[in-house]
């Protein structure tokens, strides 16, 4: 026997991988596109005395409880029988691997590699399952097959060296997890749950130097940070990965807002307030490539005039940020009050 399930091979999150699973299966439902687009709104950056920022969504494993179930499993026997079977009621299947034992994988041989994946296949003839994972084929995020031999491996290699290492991941789904579908009857945007989010992330400060900033305050905060160290012209080079990191996903979140916009514009029709606010983040978006230029290239040769023009140009990012939410705001509520007013 064999069975596949439908995916979405790669949703975009590959920087958030508890993320990117998920939406795999979630958007392999081509109508919860509304609802990834009412989520993930604002971007959260957290820096700890002189620590090197660290950036991520604001939403976490919790937004997805309308959209998809999970149960955790604690297997220690034979799990490809239990696998299959998930896979023929139409569920997936998230389990932690050793990729230090999976001969596609980018840490093959090396290390332990501990990192979860998602089955979403099986095939009798070739005893192989379909897998979705991480730095695998040369790929950052791609699908590959695995014997159930190897798999089963693998897995329990984790459970018997890191399963007291790990537990701290449960809530992510450790050991293994089944995720089940859930029908979503959105078919529009919830300009409601958009809305909230967008005013959150305005409402708060720009000038924090511990803890979190949201919203249009994440550039501000990311622009005082490297306003800070124009005198020291350098940043510690193991910090380059995180900050490459960093660069992505405000690529990827202004990639979002703009689709949003789309979306939006798909369902009211034309709008020149809309079409300025699309204008803006377009620009931002310019804006962004320019600063990961920079950036590459102050990593490979440190000067203090990169610096400036990258605390300058993050900090004018969020000036354009703020004005265009504010913008999308305001078009929000005229939308919502004329529906309600005789014409």
């Amino acid at each position: 026997m064999k069975r596949k399930l439908s995916i979405e091979a790669n949703p975009g999150f590959a920087l958030e991988c508890y993320h990117n699973f998920r939406l795999s299966v979630v958007l392999s439902v081509k109508s919860n596109i509304y609802w990834l687009h009412s989520h993930f709104i604002n971007l959260m950056v957290t820096q700890v005395d002189s620590d090197f920022p660290t950036l991520r969504f604001e939403d976490h494993l919790d937004v997805y409880s309308n959209v998809i179930e999970e149960e955790l499993h604690v297997d220690t026997g034979d799990i490809i029988p239990f696998i299959k079977c998930q896979l023929n009621k139409g569920h997936y299947v998230l389990l932690y691997l050793d990729w230090a034992l999976i001969p596609d994988s980018h840490f093959y041989n090396k290390k332990p590699m501990i990192h979860e994946c998602l089955v979403y296949g099986y095939n009798d003839e070739t005893n192989k399952l379909s897998i979705l994972a991480f730095e695998v084929s040369n790929t950052t995020f791609g699908s590959i097959e695995v014997d159930y031999h190897t798999c089963t491996h693998a897995f329990h290699q984790v459970l018997k060296r890191e399963n007291y290492a790990q537990k701290w991941f449960a809530f992510y789904g450790f050991p293994l997890s089944v995720i089940k579908g859930l029908q979503n009857h959105d078919t529009r945007l919830n300009r409601q749950k958009i809305f909230f989010a967008l005013e959150k992330g305005m409402a708060c400060s720009s000038h924090v130097k511990s803890g979190y900033s949201l919203g249009y305050g994440v550039p501000h905060i990311l622009s005082s940070f490297f306003k800070e160290r124009i005198n020291e012209n350098t940043i510690d080079p193991f910090y380059f990965p995180y900050w490459n990191i960093i660069n992505q996903k405000l690529l990827l979140h202004n990639n979002i807002a703009l689709t949003r916009l789309q979306l939006i514009e798909h369902e009211d029709g034309h709008s020149t307030m809309l079409q300025k606010i699309l204008s803006i983040f377009q620009e931002i978006r310019s804006m962004l490539k320019s600063n990961k230029l920079n950036s590459i290239n102050f990593q490979k040769k440190p000067e203090t005039a990169l610096c400036i023009e990258i605390s300058n140009g993050l900090r004018k990012i969020g000036e354009k940020e703020r004005r265009a939410n504010t913008m999308l705001l305001e078009y929000f509520v005229s939308q919502h009050i004329g529906k309600y007013i005789p014409q």
